[in-house]
This record gives structure tokens, C-alpha cells and sequence, in this order.
């Protein structure tokens, strides 16, 4: 399961969690901060999650993409031409396609956090706006 399932299911499970929570609430004053404050360790843990991908990791897939283009690329060409002469050639080939493919999935991973902080800040908000109306009719 990728980042972003991980982070849909979060939100769904997290998410429902807090909003019902806050609904069942008398939405006092305590009531308000104690959600808020959820809300905010959720974002934090979402900002850790950013920066948390170890290099050993990101090296190993990288090597394994490249063995795997380069196997692939070299066992389509044997036909063209002899192996020693594509060999270099098929192997910066698989290099940039396994960098790109790299750069891909963390660009992903990392849009997925930026779009879970965003739906979070948004039932920040909602809430926020639950709140201040109670407050303006009180008033």
C-alpha cells in the first residue's frame, strides 16, 4: 500500500473520528481546542512523514530499477546490434529511467502528504467556523 492509501485511510478512519466527536460536542470553548489540537498532531505527523524515506532504501530500489531496465533493454537489442556495443549505451538509458522513475514516486509521495495537510486544514476550518458562529449567536 502506497503513501497515499495510507493517507486516505487516515483521514477516513482519523477523520470521522474527530468530526463526530466534535458534532456530539457542546462545542465549548475546551471542546474546540482538545479537536484543534488533534487536528494539529495529525498535520505534524504528516510533516515528519515528509523528510522520512532512509537513503539505503531509496539507493536499493534505484540499483534494482536499474539491473531490471538495463536486463530488459539488453534483451530487446541482441538482435540490432552486439552486446559489448549497446551495453554502455542501454546502461545510461536504464540510469536516467530508473532516476526519473525515483523522482516520480517522491513527487507523488510528497503531493499526496501536501494534499492530506490541506483536507486537514480544511476540517480546521470548518470547525473553526462552527466554532466562532456558536460564539457570534451567544454574543
Amino acid at each position: 500500500m502506497g503513501i497515499r492509501e495510507q493517507l486516505i485511510n487516515s483521514i477516513d478512519m482519523d477523520g470521522a473520528f474527530i468530526i463526530q466527536r466534535w458534532d456530539r460536542s457542546e462545542k465549548e470553548y475546551d471542546d474546540y481546542q482538545e479537536t484543534i489540537n488533534e487536528i494539529t498532531n495529525e498535520i505534524k505527523k504528516l510533516n515528519k512523514k515528509r523528510g522520512e524515506q532512509s537513503l539505503i532504501k531509496w539507493v536499493a530500489v534505484f540499483v534494482i530499477k536499474i539491473a531490471a531496465i538495463f536486463f530488459v533493454l539488453m534483451v530487446c537489442g541482441q538482435e540490432f546490434r552486439g552486446i559489448d556495443s549497446l551495453a554502455p549505451i542501454v546502461f545510461a538509458v536504464s540510469v536516467l529511467f530508473a532516476y526519473q522513475s525515483q523522482k516520480n514516486k517522491f513527487i507523488n509521495d510528497t503531493l499526496a502528504i501536501t494534499e492530506a495537510t490541506v483536507i486537514w486544514q480544511g476540517v480546521a476550518q470548518k470547525i473553526t467556523s462552527e466554532y466562532l458562529a456558536k460564539i457570534n449567536k451567544e454574543v
